[in-house]
């Protein structure tokens, strides 16, 4: 009976490894300081300039130029525009800071916030295990009323160093914030004059808990070591101008098609199609092979055949 009971314990744990997905087996990355650099200064600009955007078309530029890429669908809501990123693999799911309020209650916003119930600042630095380097977050305050991007600069994991980005030309596009008791006191501030305002004037009694996003590096290419990809356990598949499905469609592939590799990133594939063009195929429709030597490949029928258009099937 112990034995047994053993036994299913070890069982579920494996069980739970192998469902575990893969984002939470994959150790946390930091952004390269360029990237960091470059959308830094559209926020300083943009907050700096004659006309600054809101809050939320702020955020959504910032990504744009982060990751180099204006064919993700971003959205008019910072939770919204942070769910496009996370299906795109680029954000991972929201953490929720919740309040308490002036009784020391737990609240979500049925009564007024006033502190947090854990500290903000420091949870930052623990969902990147303090990892050295830059690290950045969405993050919705007072249920997506405000949108503000958060980069924790690691660089010296003894001295961390969070900076605030948003719209407001009282920041500055890029204001630090050296410690807890700073970081915490302003989103506690705005989170409890912001709940009782609005309740004030609408009536509304918004939720409290401020979500944080953390975002995930763009992945670099990996060149490939002669390699062909033939199409298999999908009968068309998309060839799309990136990696990832929100990138357009350039052609599609038959089953049985085989492609020179040029690169990897992740889950995806670069080939390169007989036309000359470029474009990325989705790992798991693919099978990878050595490339052939010559004297096989002279012999072989359709090494490369013409393709038609559309989508892949996941």
């Amino acid at each position: 009976m112990a034995r047994s009971s053993a036994l299913r314990t070890v069982t579920f744990a494996l069980l739970t490894l192998v469902a575990a997905p893969a984002s939470a087996q994959q150790a946390i990355q930091p952004f390269l300081a360029e990237d960091v650099e470059r959308t830094r200064e559209f926020l300083v600009g943009n907050a700096t300039g004659p006309s600054p955007m809101d809050c939320i078309t702020t955020m959504n530029e910032a990504f744009r130029i982060l990751y180099q890429d204006r064919g993700t669908r971003l959205s008019s809501t910072v939770d919204l525009t942070m769910a496009a990123l996370e299906r795109a693999g680029r954000s991972a799911p929201p953490r929720a800071f919740g309040f308490l309020d002036e009784r020391g209650r737990r609240t979500i916003g049925v009564s007024a916030p006033e502190t947090l119930r854990e500290s903000l600042f420091d949870g930052l630095v623990n969902l990147v295990g303090r990892t050295p380097g830059w690290h950045l977050f969405g993050m919705s305050l007072l249920d997506g009323n405000h949108s503000v991007i958060l980069a924790l600069d690691l660089q010296d994991p003894e001295q961390p160093t969070v900076y605030w980005a948003d719209q407001w030309s009282t920041k500055g596009g890029w204001l630090a914030y050296a410690s807890a008791e700073e970081l915490d006191g302003e989103v506690e501030r705005l989170t409890s004059a912001w709940w009782r305002s609005k309740e004030a004037s609408t009536g509304i009694k918004f939720k409290s808990d401020t979500r944080i996003y953390r975002l995930i590096p763009p992945l670099r290419e990996e060149p490939a070591q002669d390699l062909q990809a033939t199409v298999h356990r999908a009968a068309i598949l998309n060839l799309r101008g990136g990696p990832g499905t929100d990138q357009p469609v350039l052609d599609r592939a038959r089953r049985g098609q085989r492609f020179e590799v040029l690169s990897q990133q992740d889950q995806w594939v670069k080939i390169r199609l007989e036309d000359g063009r470029e474009a990325w195929a989705h790992r798991n429709y693919l099978d990878l092979q050595p490339l052939a030597s010559p004297r096989n490949a002279a012999g072989a029928e359709g090494a490369l055949s013409a393709i038609s258009s559309a989508d892949e099937r996941r």
